[in-house]
């Protein structure tokens, strides 16, 4: 008897260990990267993808090819939605900006391949095949992700937009987060803004620069001869503290000062931006 239990353990043992491994795409968040990149002189294939490029879908749907066929998984991060804090600290690992759809391939703990996506990752399949990388992320908890959500929803409901994004980035691995962004349109408002209008041999611009650090803003506006119109450096924008409450436009010079209505939003989309006051109204389009 005690022969069959142990030929029946074997035999599980051995079908457990031929169980089908599946590999694919793996999303994680800035955390979760970082701390594996700081602590660990280890293996990991990272793929930056970004959700403004058209190309985005494809590469994503290449890379799982990519994973399946080399038998590695790949793990990604969008990085249109990466918290402020995190973009600089990737920056300076990777000594270049993330942006466009890169990836690379780290060797314990040494950058075998830095690629841009052009439709053909032959390298990164070549550099991938029985090597075996071997990665181990430690995760955010749902539970703590859950807490983070709760605490961008307070901030965006106390017209701190652009705080309550940067702790939505945080954790855009979290499906919560994700919802919470596509609900609330609000954010939408954190890009670069600008709007002219030629009058008179005179052109009058106004550029609005909203970002993810500080509830920050920076804005420029002037009126100038139209031979002599140029679009102004990020040098010469003013910056701002500012804050939406009830659809409203607040702006202070101090964090802690006193904030003032300068605008109604009017209409926000991912495209346009429409401001009014009392005497005007401006649909602003995004910066190229």
């Amino acid at each position: 008897m005690k022969k069959i239990i142990t030929l029946l353990l074997l035999i599980m043992l051995f079908l457990c260990s031929c169980e089908k491994k599946e590999y694919g795409l793996i999303e994680v968040n800035g955390t979760e990267l970082l701390d594996y990149l700081s602590n660990v002189k280890g293996d990991i294939v990272i793929a930056f993808c970004d959700d403004r490029y058209d190309k985005n879908t494809e590469y994503l749907d290449n890379l799982a090819k990519v994973a399946k066929n080399a038998k590695e998984n790949i793990y990604y991060i969008n990085a249109n939605h990466l918290s402020a804090m995190y973009d600089l600290m990737l920056y300076e690992y990777f000594g270049m900006d993330m942006v466009g759809l890169h990836y690379f391939a780290i060797k314990d703990g040494n950058q075998v391949v830095n690629g841009n996506y052009l439709g053909n990752f032959a390298t990164l399949m070549k550099d991938l095949n029985g090597k075996n990388y071997d990665t181990k992320i430690n995760f955010t908890s749902d539970e703590d992700k859950n807490k983070t959500t709760e605490e961008a929803k307070k901030l965006y409901e106390e017209g701190n937009i652009s705080s309550s994004l940067d702790l939505i980035n945080s954790i855009w691995n979290y499906q919560e987060a994700k919802k919470m962004y596509d609900d609330n349109r609000l954010y939408k408002i954190i890009e670069s803004w600008e709007w002219y209008q030629e009058k008179d041999n005179k052109i009058s611009y106004t550029a609005l620069l909203f970002t993810t650090i500080n509830n920050q803003v920076y804005i420029y506006n002037d009126v100038m001869n139209k031979d002599e119109f140029e679009v102004p450096e990020s040098d010469e924008y003013t910056p701002y503290y500012y804050k939406i409450v009830d659809n409203k436009l607040l702006f202070s010079p101090d964090s802690e000062g006193e904030y003032e209505e300068l605008f109604n939003i009017d209409y926000l989309d991912k495209d346009t931006l429409i401001l009014s006051d009392k005497k005007n109204k401006k649909t602003f389009r995004l910066k190229g």
